[in-house]
């Protein structure tokens, strides 16, 4: 048997040939003999080998082992892979990632009834930082998603490995292990609709500018400067909230809270962690299938989730968001009979929250003639009453503080707030708490719009399934049925848009025993 294992098909054949020998009642018995092979990675189609990385087999009684095998500097040449009818190069469907570095095998066969193999990544070693990758669209996927829609979707796969032992004669529960298992999709929708989200933020701007306007109570403030015979103030305001708010949501990706979906509002990006949709990857039943079209339903509730939180996260960035209404008032006009008196020119700027906080910066005066003393003198009383510019102001403070408890994650405390809030601000049909509801809305259909066919698609293309099996069994005297081989892969991808059949095995073992009178 040829030290490295070539193809899983190739191999399963040489491991049935060994385990169910049969011969004519007069044929010498075959002697007992055993295998085992491993490998991190096994690229096959139509049963041929494409490519194996990092190899190892053994056999007794010729090369009982243990021997080993490394995919270090591992290069995918010019492999192409059957995909519609022509062939596409390997290297535009599979990057490897930080796979060489972390990947190895082991196998060894100590007799005819006892083998032991394991593939991946061992011991130790930890996850690659740079993932294994199997570009979809590559495989198939770019003639069912438009390109405008989506532009990169991607099979992520952390580290690997299984274990195939016998002992005595007695298969051991097949040992597999999987990191991480993911689906990155690149929508340009996403992004586009992320700038739409960003002009949209304008309006809860204009709306705060309209509410302090609205709520300012500036009648105290006017009668104390009513000894100083001076107009009116006017009152600018000018917030800048939505900056805030479009830097917290993308100042880190949000994840639904059953850590099914992530998404990055900054470059676009949609993750469907699919280790979460099936509720972790390991200690799962053999050949569990991980992309299901049964599952969309969990995928389209997580990014209704993470766009709630988004909601939430926008309405406490507001209430925290003081700083960016700027506020300026100005008492400015010609003073005297015939503004012989010269002209009042006071301007205040500062910001809501220096407003509450009393902490505003001096007023300043560019009156001119007669104006001029008494400006100075009005400002000296406006600096000594600075605490009644922040009642003047506290109202607006008071809603904008309460729309930042109703973005809390206690969903009772959020009721009433919510409510509070809307009673607050509700002008001409609508308020600031509707207006990021109905900005979630729209952003929520534009992901599940975009997500619906390339789960779809995803489906078409390939199959992944994790903890692979394939046993194989021997028949006794009596009947009964024992197992004599099996193969185990922890990631085994079939890609189903090839003429043929494509498999993709990650972390690779088998084993093959010889068993008494067993055929």
């Amino acid at each position: 048997m040829s030290r490295f294992w070539k193809s899983r098909a190739a191999t399963t054949a040489v491991l049935l040939s060994v385990a169910m020998t049969t011969g004519t009642a007069h044929a010498a018995p075959s002697p007992p003999q055993s295998t085992a092979t491993a490998a991190p990675l096994i690229l096959s189609a139509a049963g041929k080998p494409l490519l194996t990385l990092g190899g190892s087999s053994a056999a007794y009684p010729d090369d009982p082992g243990t021997n080993t095998g490394t995919a270090t500097d591992a290069q995918l040449g010019s492999t192409s892979v059957p995909i519609g009818g022509g062939n596409v190069p390997l290297n535009d469907i599979l990057n490897l990632g930080g796979l060489a570095s972390t990947v190895s095998s082991r196998s060894a066969a100590s007799g005819p009834a006892d083998t032991d193999a394991a593939a991946g990544t061992l011991g130790k070693a930890a996850d690659p930082a740079d993932p294994l990758s199997v570009n979809l669209l590559a495989l198939g996927g770019a003639a069912l998603v438009p390109q405008s829609l989506v532009d990169d979707v991607t099979l992520r796969i952390g580290a690997f490995s299984s274990q195939t032992t016998f002992v005595n004669g007695k298969l051991q529960p097949a040992k597999y292990r999987v990191g991480q298992a993911s689906l990155l999709i690149h929508s340009p929708a996403v992004k586009d609709a992320a700038s739409q989200l960003y002009q949209a933020l304008g309006a809860v701007d204009r709306h705060i500018e309209k509410t302090v306007n609205q709520k300012a109570d500036l009648a105290p403030l006017k009668a104390l400067l009513t000894p100083f015979g001076v107009p009116s103030p006017t009152l600018a305001v000018q917030s800048n909230t939505r900056d805030k708010i479009f830097g917290a949501l993308l100042a880190r990706p949000l994840t639904s809270h059953n850590k099914v979906v992530t998404i990055d509002f900054s470059t676009g990006t949609v993750t469907v962690h699919l280790d979460q949709l099936v509720g972790g990857l390991n200690d799962k039943p053999a050949n569990t299938e991980l992309i299901n079209s049964k599952d969309y339903h969990l995928i389209s509730q997580a990014v209704h989730d993470v766009m709630k939180d988004a909601a939430d996260l926008a309405l406490g960035t507001i209430g925290n968001s003081l700083d960016a209404v700027k506020l300026t008032l100005r008492w400015a006009g010609p003073v005297g009979m015939g503004g012989m008196g010269g002209k009042l020119d006071v301007t205040w700027s500062f910001t809501l929250r220096q407003a509450i906080d009393g902490s505003m910066p001096r007023p300043v005066n560019a009156s001119t003639g007669a104006a001029a003393p008494m400006a100075a003198a009005m400002l000296t009383t406006l600096t000594e009453n600075q605490r009644m510019v922040g009642k003047a102001f506290k109202p607006v403070s008071d809603l904008l503080l309460a729309t930042s408890r109703d973005g809390r994650p206690n969903g009772a405390a959020r009721v009433p707030a919510r409510a509070a809030v809307a009673e607050h601000l509700a002008g001409d049909g609508e308020n600031i708490v509707e207006l990021l509801l109905r900005i979630k809305l729209g952003f929520t259909s534009t992901i599940t719009d975009m997500l619906l066919p390339v789960f779809r698609m995803a489906n078409q293309v390939l199959s992944v399934e994790i903890n692979h099996q394939e046993p194989r069994t021997c028949v006794l005297p009596t009947g009964v049925r024992l197992p004599s081989a099996r193969f185990t892969s922890a990631v085994s991808i079939n890609f189903l848009k090839a003429t043929v059949a494509v498999r993709l095995d990650l972390g690779v073992s088998s084993g093959s025993v010889t068993i008494s009178d067993c055929e």
